[in-house]
């Protein structure tokens, strides 16, 4: 909805806001704490399984996927809560994985991220220059240890998140 107003100079000043109820966007996060997902190399597709929000019906709870339903340029983000992190997993990526491309959401040492607990954020955001119909899937490989590291749920916790700017 747009609303306009007129002061008495006939000076015209934009004084709504634009809903766009179509535009893709969405918000889904896993709803559990799987345990024992990476650590040791291994390439964890993040499960998130419960919608937040899905203005256009774009993402997949059953195979984790979103689908660009129109070209443009999207923002990506994430949240991963790790936990069971120890000294050795100093090699950590989150992914994001399209159908034609991937590119890094966050790249470090998550052993310098956790607290004395073992357990932290790690989290990303990046624009993507997007066609319809591609493909995009998130995920996390910890590496130089063992299959150990855990995930915390829910919505705040471990998420991923994407938003058509443009």
């Amino acid at each position: 909805v747009l609303a306009f107003s007129v002061d008495a100079s006939q000076n015209a000043t934009f004084a709504g806001v634009i809903n766009a109820p179509a535009q893709p966007s969405f918000h889904a996060y896993i709803n559990s704490n799987p345990t024992n997902v990476t650590g040791d190399a291994t390439v964890y597709t993040l499960a998130c399984n419960t919608e937040l929000y899905d203005q256009n019906a774009d993402y997949n709870t059953t195979t984790f996927t979103f689908t660009f339903p129109s070209a443009g340029v999207y923002q990506i983000e994430t949240s991963v809560f790790v936990g069971g992190v120890l000294s050795g997993h100093v090699r950590g990526f989150i992914r994001a994985v399209m159908s034609n491309y991937s590119a890094y959401l966050w790249n470090g040492s998550p052993y310098a991220v956790v607290n004395g607990d073992a357990q932290g954020v790690l989290a990303g955001s990046l624009l993507v220059n997007a066609d319809a119909s591609d493909t995009l899937t998130v995920t996390l490989d910890i590496r130089n240890s063992t299959k150990v590291v855990d995930l915390f749920g829910p919505a705040s916790q471990t998420y991923i998140a994407v938003h058509k700017l443009s």
